[in-house]
């Protein structure tokens, strides 16, 4: 697979050596996008999971005592902020421990990854059936792609018609 840079940008699109179909590059990107995706998948199950056992082991959520007018307000707001904040505390010890924060820097990375490969999928227009079917598998990455569908196909009808 070759790389052929974009006119007027600086992304780029592979393109199949000695190929000649005309949305080559495109069709080029798909097993690619669908090995983040499946990554992607991966890590939001792990992510998952490990939100799970947090919610399970978690402290629950303090109640607020009801509003005590008097000497004693002051008293019962400092009250609630240190159970509050023992709340908060315990929480996020959890989410290192069962390793919830590890998980979700994962999932972050492999979205902006997934949407870095997309980028070309939703610049590039296709010009065949052939591209405008991949375009459409890939709108379950990006469901965007279905308006960079339409504006393709309108984009045809205006270069037959002009």
């Amino acid at each position: 697979v070759a790389t052929t840079a974009l006119a007027g940008s600086a992304a780029a699109v592979p393109t199949l050596a000695g190929t000649s179909h005309p949305d080559a590059g495109l069709l080029a990107l798909e097993q690619h996008i669908e090995a983040i995706a499946a990554r992607l998948r991966a890590a939001t199950k792990v992510m998952n999971a490990a939100g799970a056992v947090v919610e399970a082991r978690g402290p629950l959520r303090p109640e607020a005592p009801a509003p005590c007018p008097g000497p004693d307000a002051l008293a019962n707001l400092e009250e609630q902020r240190r159970d509050f904040t023992a709340w908060l505390v315990e929480g996020r010890r959890l989410m290192v421990d069962c390793g919830y924060d590890e998980a979700e820097e994962r999932v972050s990375d492999l979205e902006t990854e997934l949407d870095r490969a997309l980028w070309p999928v939703r610049e590039v227009a296709a010009t065949t059936l052939e591209g405008f079917r991949f375009k459409a598998r890939m709108a379950r990455h990006d469901p965007t792609l279905a308006e960079v569908i339409v504006r393709n196909l309108l984009s045809l009808d205006a270069t037959a018609t002009g």
